[in-house]
Order: structure tokens, then C-alpha cells, then sequence
């Protein structure tokens, strides 16, 4: 598991640029991780704008399947919830 905590990104906070199939969000705050994300040919129809969203929408879906599977980030290290823990 990647260690690097990820954010949901408005676009006046984040700076959105495009390699090829990849896109790349970089915070202008400088202690946050940037992100590259694999989108395919489709980006170059893509906003800014657009590419955010599918970035939060990547991130949340992140977040509800290691919820399903019970997993909780703890200071950025993984751990399986036990029922015990509740």
C-alpha cells in the first residue's frame, strides 16, 4: 500500500498538466504529494475541471472499497479492523 496520503482536490488549489495519457495534480501547496493519473486518449477532450473530478472520484472509490474490506489507515499504516476494536 502506498504510503503517501492523497487529497480531495478543488481546482483553484491544484495545478492540472497533461502527458500523453497522463495527467498530473500538483497541489500549490507544496507539502502535498502530487498525483498522476493514467486516463487514456479521452484527455484531450478533458477539462481541468474534469480531470479534478475524476481524480476525487478516484479517490473515493479508493476509500469505499478498504472500507468494505475492513481496512483502516492508521498514521499511514494499514491495519484489518477486528469486530473486538468497536
Amino acid at each position: 500500500m502506498n504510503g503517501k496520503v492523497r487529497y480531495i482536490a478543488r481546482l483553484p488549489e491544484v495545478t492540472v498538466t497533461r502527458d500523453g495519457d497522463f495527467a498530473r495534480i500538483e497541489f500549490k501547496e507544496g507539502n502535498i504529494a502530487a498525483s498522476l493519473l493514467k486516463i487514456g486518449p479521452e484527455i484531450r477532450e478533458m477539462s481541468d475541471s474534469e480531470i479534478v473530478e475524476l481524480h476525487n472520484e478516484a479517490l473515493r472509490d479508493k476509500a469505499t472499497r478498504a472500507s468494505r474490506q475492513g481496512f483502516l489507515n492508521f498514521f499511514g499504516y494499514p491495519r484489518r479492523v477486528n469486530s473486538k476494536d468497536h
